[in-house]
């Protein structure tokens, strides 16, 4: 089967699982009038929650409460949560459990690579170049994008970007939700640092690092999908690439030196100074956190889309990873785990922890090397 022939293949399926998604909801429709006319009482949440995990997987697995979970140790697992399931990825197996602690699925594919925060969940392989998208727990496409893939970051509508390196070069491709080819940029022998899809999934932004013997440069480059045209772009000089993505569709741009924020129609709003060694970010569809790193002590703060500081952490060691909303802060580093939750920064005595995931819930999972724990944000509040 050629290429063209797997993208139609898959581009069928992805059709019939839509038309299945409508049948799902008309049955739901007649679920719920029948059991309003029989039972005369109003449906719950829960019981929404279960007539569709239901149609997926038995609802005494998926809806359990959080009893742990084990799996095998390894110290070079991903870790993530996917519909509220915990998943693993470890020794190129992609393992999804309830939170029970009941394996729903495993795909042994090879994959030592996770992108988590899509619409699908993506598991692949940067030495064979081999690309699985996960819906619940069935794999629902795959594709080898060839030994040059370096990166994958998926989008929320289903889209997706790859990132490859040949020698010198680099270059991304962006595929639709369907799966197809929509845009390639061409090949820079600059290093494409980072790159995201909007929201609305017509939009993709690259941010390369220009450099030379007497010169380095920021330059970010934002592309209108359906016609393939940049329709953004600017290049700070003398400033180092870090990271870039959206904010629902406000666009952001990380630099050593700034955090720049933009508009749907690319003016600038918002240029926050970094003092400080910058030294990881994190984001979600609400906020941005930069942490610097000086004298041993990890300085974390979260903005707004509007470019306002609401919260700034301060914690000893290197910051590892970083849970937040716009009032708390949980945050790992090599010197412990810590917590600030209404302004009150708290090292909780946990040891072993090599990451940690937020559950729909709001608990936050404590991720060893073969088994989880369980932090409650309620039960840190009261410490």
């Amino acid at each position: 089967m050629d290429s063209e022939q797997k993208n139609d293949y898959y581009s069928k399926r992805v059709k019939i699982f839509r038309i299945l998604k409508y049948v799902t909801l008309i049955v739901l429709i007649l679920f719920t009038v029948i059991t309003s006319i029989a039972g005369r009482s109003k449906l719950s949440i829960n019981s929404l929650d279960s007539f569709f995990n239901y149609l997926r997987i038995n609802p005494r697995l998926v809806n359990a409460e959080y009893k742990g979970i084990y799996y095998s140790p390894s110290l070079d697992s991903k870790f993530g949560i996917y519909e509220n399931q915990f998943v693993v990825l470890s020794n190129g197996v992609l393992n999804i459990y309830s939170l029970s602690g009941i394996r729903l699925a495993s795909f042994d594919n090879g994959s030592d690579r996770l992108s988590k925060n899509g619409k699908y969940l993506c598991s692949y392989n940067t030495n064979d170049g081999n690309i699985h998208l996960y819906n619940y727990y069935s794999e629902i496409y795959s594709l080898n994008a060839g030994n040059t893939l370096s990166s994958v970051v998926t989008g929320k509508k289903g889209g997706f970007i790859t990132l490859h390196t040949s020698g010198s070069e680099m270059n991304g491709e962006v595929f639709s939700k369907d799966f197809k080819s929509v845009l390639s940029t061409e090949k820079t022998s600059d290093t494409i640092y980072s790159c995201a899809l909007n929201e609305s999934e017509d939009r993709a932004v690259f941010l390369i690092q220009e450099q030379g013997e007497s010169f380095r440069n920021s330059h970010i480059v934002v592309y209108n999908i359906s016609d393939k045209k940049i329709i953004f772009e600017e290049k700070n000089e003398g400033e180092v690439s870090i990271q870039t993505g959206y904010l629902s569709n406000t666009l952001y741009s990380v630099t050593d030196k700034y955090i720049r924020l933009y508009d749907s129609s690319n003016k600038e709003t918002a240029k926050i100074e970094i003092e400080g060694n910058l030294f990881r970010v994190f984001s979600d569809d609400s906020f941005v956190v930069f942490v610097t790193y000086n004298n041993g002590v990890s300085t974390l703060t979260l903005l707004t889309k509007e470019g306002k500081s609401k919260l700034i952490v301060n914690c000893e060691g290197k910051t590892l990873q970083c849970i937040f909303s716009e009032d708390k802060m949980f945050v790992l580093t090599t010197k412990g785990l810590y917590s600030s939750i209404n302004g009150v920064v708290t090292l909780n005595d946990y040891e072993g922890v090599m990451d940690m995931v937020m559950l729909n819930s709001g608990k936050i999972i404590l991720c060893y090397d073969d088994h989880t724990g369980l932090l409650e944000t309620e039960k840190e509040a009261e410490q």
